[in-house]
């Protein structure tokens, strides 16, 4: 079934998150970033796909009814071929967004609201009914199979916790999360399990400190460990971990690391990964960095002997380059590398990220990784 999803542009994301969720159950989705070609008569295509379809998709955001263009001439096209249709024939699925006002010939067609918990779960419903009333028995199973696992959502989609305990002096910290188990079941676990992993990792680790540790003295020594969502969109994770402890040296220490989901087909996945393991392209995005955080501490009031990342480039990449920029994070934007204290500047100069825009990234994906929801993210991105 053909499906053609038409939005202001000011609804971009939630446009291409709706997308996403459609190509995952099998649709065949029309989507203007994806549909038209470079040199294309934008006006012609639209039309010519709306002509086509077996239904339409209809973001109704405030700029449906303040905005002048061409989402004028898609709503118009929409109500024409409405006109057109067998009464009663089911084609506009409307999605409104935020207090939006729909028009009433808008109003009158039966819609879904985002500000709804299971707003999706509701789009997919009335695909399904569409599906059945046309005959296409296999994408009813998908959806089936779909909503069977989003039912189940609760009020949030992850559950907060916070781990307090003073083991042998050293008093741990801990806030993490666990993502519900609402869809892609397998895909969420393992996010979760590898959260879990690192959070149990770091609390025994610390537990085996305090029992080869000397005596403490007064003053309070720590752990701390919290993970947050750096960008999630579809089946896109990039989690970040912050540590810092404190048991007994100069200064606390603190770092940052990461981990990153590209969904069911990729699981979690390493830069080295992403870029067929290309020694030229870990070194480029290293000088790169290296420009960007001379750049940046070149602004500074402080002085300190500083190490360049170049410096730290050698005849085996895979042993000194790599580490220095494997924790990385990406969201619809681009890339963000980090480097903690020591990683290569002085502690003074703390924690330092180095962003990396989609645009500016010219490196080959491994083949792996074609035709995911990540490449798909960062040629969105491009534009």
């Amino acid at each position: 079934m053909r499906i053609f999803i038409s939005y202001p542009s000011e609804q971009h994301s939630l446009a291409y998150k709706i997308n996403e969720l459609l190509l995952s159950i099998g649709l065949n989705v029309f989507f203007d970033k994806d549909g038209i070609a470079v040199g294309q008569d934008w006006e012609g295509v639209i039309n010519e796909n709306l002509e086509k379809v077996d239904a339409v998709i209809l973001i109704c955001s405030e700029e449906i009814n303040s905005k002048r263009g061409i989402i004028q001439k898609e709503v118009k096209k929409i109500l024409e071929i409405i006109e057109r249709l067998p009464i009663g024939e089911q084609f506009l699925f409307p999605i409104r967004v935020g207090e939006a006002k729909l028009h009433p010939q808008l109003a009158k067609y039966q819609y879904t609201d985002t500000a709804r918990d299971g707003w999706e779960i509701e789009l997919l419903e009335g695909i399904k009914h569409k599906c059945d009333s046309r005959g296409f028995p296999s994408i009813s199973k998908n959806i089936e199979a779909a909503v069977s696992q989003m039912v189940s959502k609760v009020d949030s989609d992850k559950k907060n916790t916070i781990y307090h305990e003073d083991f042998g002096g050293i008093e741990i910290e801990e806030s993490y999360f666990q993502y519900n188990e609402v869809y892609e079941v397998d895909f969420i676990r393992l996010i979760n399990a590898c959260i879990t992993k690192n959070i149990l990792d770091s609390r025994f680790h610390t537990c085996r400190l305090s029992r080869t540790m000397e005596e403490f003295n007064d003053a309070q020594h720590y752990s701390q460990l919290g993970v947050e969502e750096f960008f999630r969109q579809g089946n896109l994770v990039s989690l970040r971990y912050f540590s810092s402890s404190w048991l007994g040296g100069a200064h606390p220490n603190h770092g940052i690391f990461t981990e990153n989901f590209a969904g069911p087909s990729c699981g979690s996945f390493s830069l080295q990964e992403l870029l067929s393991h290309s020694s030229d392209d870990a070194i480029d995005i290293l000088k790169y960095c290296d420009k960007k955080i001379s750049e940046e501490i070149a602004q500074e009031d402080i002085e300190a002997d500083i190490l360049s990342l170049s410096d730290f480039i050698s005849n085996d990449p895979d042993k000194d380059v790599w580490p220095l920029i494997e924790q990385f994070n990406f969201d619809d934007k681009g890339l963000t590398f980090n480097f903690s204290p020591y990683d290569v500047l002085p502690h003074v100069y703390g924690f330092q990220d180095v962003f990396l825009p989609w645009s500016s990234f010219k490196y080959e994906l491994d083949e792996e990784f074609e035709n995911t929801e990540l490449a798909r993210l960062i040629e969105h991105s491009r534009g």
